[in-house]
């Protein structure tokens, strides 16, 4: 089964012309996602898997999938360190 993960509780986003904002919904923290993180934090939002992520970014920018998996990798892992994403089943 693939990796799923979520916006945290507590966090919130809107698009905007520079991208996504993604913040806590007590404003200690704001976050302007550029592509192509925006375009990661939109397919996460939509409940897409990791393995469908890598593919559907690997499209998205024009590189191989399996080159993205090292970038995607690090921006989650960034993402849970900070707090705004979370894996469901684990919470």
């Amino acid at each position: 089964m693939t990796r799923r993960y979520e916006p945290a509780a507590g966090v919130s986003w809107l698009v905007c012309d520079e991208g996504v904002r993604v913040f806590r919904d007590d404003a200690s923290q704001s976050t302007l996602l550029h592509y192509p993180e925006a375009a990661l934090w939109d397919l996460l939002t939509r409940h897409a898997g990791k393995d469908r992520l890598r593919r559907m970014l690997g499209l998205i920018t024009g590189e191989d999938p399996d080159a993205m998996s090292h970038w995607l990798d690090d921006m989650l892992d960034l993402w849970l360190h900070e707090g705004l994403i979370r894996e469901p089943d684990k919470c």
